[in-house]
């Protein structure tokens, strides 16, 4: 992770906008993400140190919670 709080913050923002953005649960980018190990990324951002980096944190996670089940929303 990086050192920035405002650059791990940009990427949790970045996160949930792509998140936000698909429809269907069976969109490649949900691939893309798991290869990257998204959910890796997320169980140690939740856990930042930092309190608005933490909240934008559970926000991708939501958004990615919500791509993935398509009967969420």
């Amino acid at each position: 992770m990086h050192k920035n709080w405002k650059v791990r913050n940009g990427a949790n923002i970045d996160h949930a906008a792509v998140c936000d953005s698909i429809t269907d649960p069976k969109d490649t980018h949900l691939r893309d993400f798991e290869m990257f190990q998204l959910g890796h990324f997320l169980k140690k951002t939740v856990a930042d140190s930092n309190a608005p980096v933490q909240e934008k944190a559970l926000d991708a996670l939501i958004a990615y919670l919500k791509a993935v089940d398509a009967d969420a929303g």
